[in-house]
């Protein structure tokens, strides 16, 4: 399938008053004003043969707060979306759809401060379907192919890291449930996310009707089941700042063992930034950090859950004690309960 990227230019002097859900904002009290320029066309799929007509587009507009909130909303044949929101940093995504399905999808994050007036710019990425084996996965993201990635195949066994490439930013879908899960002599970490790349896992609003995509540790291996921070294993370039993962609802982290020492069960971060939106990291266990060991870095939680000692059968498990959850090495910081979709760290 050919690739195409759509970017969405924001034009801030172009504002649209919502009706509906959104409220008119007069540039007073604390709030500011996010703008996004869905473009005079530039964002509509052209058909390609002969008589075909350019189609209707539905866009989904997603906008989350750091604590969670969340504003939404559909728009049709419209050039710009305004909304009025609270002062802070807002994750805005935006999904094209056709006949109801995703086709393409981009995000960004801007900081919005009382008074002002934000552009959101957005690249937007279409989607590539992706099925078979693992090594037909590594291949569409290293080899440059792919961006938004829908999976759809129900199993995939993980023999080799996939490592994304320097300046890709890859987002992960299912199309139906689909579980990864670790080959019998595979104890590395499935997926790398080093300096200059980011993976996202899922999307903004969750996964409207595809499949959940577990990650299966299957009870065996030396690290986490994701690598986020600065060192790359592959050759190329290592510039930028440390990689990012974020990680939506519809993701479950569960069932694996890390037994290095400075590793999380689920995820480990080691210079980079998790933003965890949503999701589940379940069942893992590691020396220190259960569930996700920061050794340096940033981790964000506004949603999902993260089991800890008192988690039952989902239970994650620090075998120094230290962490059950989350664990963090700069502050030493221990969270050994359960965290829910409320608590923030």
């Amino acid at each position: 399938m050919k690739n195409r990227s759509i970017v969405i230019i924001i034009a801030a002097l172009c504002m649209v008053v919502m009706s509906a859900c959104f409220s008119s904002w007069d540039g007073s009290g604390d709030e500011g004003a996010i703008v996004i320029n869905l473009g005079n066309g530039e964002a509509r799929y052209v058909g390609v043969g002969p008589g075909e007509e350019t189609a209707a587009v539905e866009y989904t507009i997603i906008l989350t707060s750091p604590d969670g909130e969340i504003i939404s909303g559909q728009f049709k044949d419209t050039t710009t979306a305004s909304f009025s929101v609270q002062a802070g940093l807002w994750t805005v995504a935006v999904r094209v759809n056709d006949e109801g399905a995703l086709k393409s999808y981009g995000e960004t994050s801007v900081e919005v401060k009382a008074g002002e007036t934000v552009p959101a710019f957005i690249k937007m990425r279409d989607l590539i379907a992706v099925g078979g084996k693992w090594e037909d996965l590594k291949a569409a993201i290293e080899g440059d192919q792919a961006e938004l990635v829908m999976l759809t195949s129900e199993t995939l066994t993980v023999n080799e890291s996939i490592e994304i490439p320097n300046g890709r930013s890859i987002t992960l879908l299912a199309k139906n449930s689909v579980t990864i899960i670790k080959g019998g002599n595979f104890d590395n970490s499935m997926f790398r996310v080093p300096r200059g790349s980011s993976l996202t896992l899922g999307v903004a609003g969750g996964m409207e009707g595809n499949g959940k995509i577990t990650f299966n540790g299957n009870n065996q291996g030396r690290s986490s089941l994701i690598y986020v921070g600065t060192t790359r294993i592959n050759s190329g370039s290592n510039t930028g700042d440390g990689g990012k993962l974020i990680m939506y609802e519809g993701v479950i982290l569960t069932n694996n063992r890390a037994t290095i020492d400075n590793r999380g069960g689920g995820v480990v971060v080691e210079g980079g930034t998790f933003i965890m939106n949503g999701g589940t990291i379940s069942g893992n266990s590691a020396p220190s950090g259960g569930g996700v060991r920061v050794l340096s870095g940033m981790f964000t939680k506004t949603g999902g859950t993260i089991y800890g000692s008192d988690g039952g059968d989902s239970k994650n498990t620090a075998t120094s004690g230290n962490g059950h959850a989350v664990y963090f090495d700069v502050d030493r910081i221990s969270k050994n309960e359960t965290l829910g979709p409320k608590d923030n760290l």
